[in-house]
């Protein structure tokens, strides 16, 4: 069952035109929004970034979040869930603009948290002139190829470079090291996602008097680290095992459980 423009449709299939700008360029935006006992968590802050890509692709349409709320609540009441994920997009922008919310369960098991993720190197690289690298779209296909590769090879996540070869983002998630004291996440003009939770995350270890340095970060620059860790919408933060050939002990890194503390906190004051 999904919500198509407000309404709740039980059948699992969705009809598009042959000629939707969705199916052949992937021209739509998409986000997802972690559940909590019902509620969505920053629905204000993801409704921002979607609203704002909207207007960069030149579209007119807004999302409100009384209305959002009122469908994801449809689809939770049909699915008797409060658990989970809900994934908010909007298709066939600029020729309907139509709004679409489906749900999944959670895949980020509480033993994540205890293992750590692998990482490895993504072969492709992100482009940090191209404005698809900063907006939550459709056109996903060579992260995701990227990400099912670096599963084969027993990784949690792929890194991917920019042009200059510096560190940019995860497949799924943005990255954070811990460094003399000091936490370095790369700069948003290296070529990222602005992502939800690496926000809150900031905004968190600014709260707990931590130096947070957004910058450049070349290849090499884990080597050097106490700790990392990556973050996404579903997941917080989780910590980082091993980058490549470099072990980190995830028992030692008491700063992703107190971030992940912090943000419980955070949660319960931000709609």
């Amino acid at each position: 069952m999904f919500v198509y423009n407000s309404k709740l449709l039980l059948e699992e299939t969705l009809t598009l035109s042959p000629h939707s700008s969705s199916l052949g360029y992937g021209l739509s935006l998409f986000e997802t929004i972690k559940l909590n006992k019902g509620k969505p968590e920053f629905l204000s802050a993801h409704l921002e970034r979607i609203n704002h890509s909207l207007t960069v692709f030149g579209s007119e349409k807004k999302l409100t979040i009384t209305t959002v709320q009122k469908d994801i609540q449809k689809l939770l009441n049909a699915a008797k869930v409060e658990e989970g994920a809900i994934k908010l997009m909007v298709i066939d922008l600029g020729e309907g603009d139509h709004v679409l919310l489906t749900y999944r369960p959670q895949k980020y098991k509480s033993a994540l948290y205890h293992q750590g993720f692998s990482l490895g190197f993504s072969e492709a690289v992100n482009d940090e002139k191209n404005q698809f690298t900063y907006h939550k779209t459709a056109n996903y296909g060579s992260k995701m190829i990227e990400f099912r590769g670096g599963k084969e090879k027993g990784y949690d996540d792929v890194l991917f470079l920019n042009t200059k070869g510096w560190i940019t983002e995860g497949a799924v998630t943005n990255i954070f090291f811990l460094k003399d004291d000091s936490v370095y996440t790369p700069s948003l003009e290296s070529g990222l996602l602005p992502g939800i939770m690496r926000q809150m995350v900031k905004e968190v270890l600014l709260n707990m008097g931590k130096k947070v340095v957004e910058t450049p970060i070349e290849k090499n620059f884990y080597r050097h680290c106490q700790s990392a860790w990556v973050t996404n919408s579903l997941m917080g933060a989780m910590p980082v095992r091993r980058i490549e050939e470099m072990d980190y002990t995830v028992t030692e890194n008491h700063l992703t459980t107190a971030i992940n503390a912090q943000l419980t906190d955070l949660i319960q004051s931000r709609v």
